[in-house]
């Protein structure tokens, strides 16, 4: 895991964004997550379906919480920076 780079603020309220959207409540957990990926697998906008999968991996297995509950600023992180995941600290986030 990357150990330096942009800092991932996972305590930071957003609530803007295309991902965010699918979701009408203010909480989000695991499953809510998973259920909307199931909704989009055989959508034709992939793009969707695969900010949802690497969103549902990255609450899953780096940031698991007891309450399985989706820290909100990952939306905005997935949604809006793509392809730039590779550049964060999560390393960082994860310790």
């Amino acid at each position: 895991m990357r150990v330096c780079g942009q800092k991932v603020d996972i305590e930071k309220e957003t609530s803007d964004g295309n991902l965010r959207s699918f979701f009408g409540s203010n909480r989000v957990n695991i499953t809510m997550l998973y259920d909307e990926l199931l909704k989009h697998v055989n959508d034709s906008v992939v793009v969707d379906f695969c900010k949802l999968y690497i969103l549902l991996g990255l609450c899953a297995f780096f940031l698991p919480n007891t309450k399985g509950t989706v820290h909100n600023e990952l939306f905005s992180v997935v949604d809006n920076n793509l392809g730039d995941l590779c550049k964060y600290n999560w390393g960082g986030v994860v310790y």
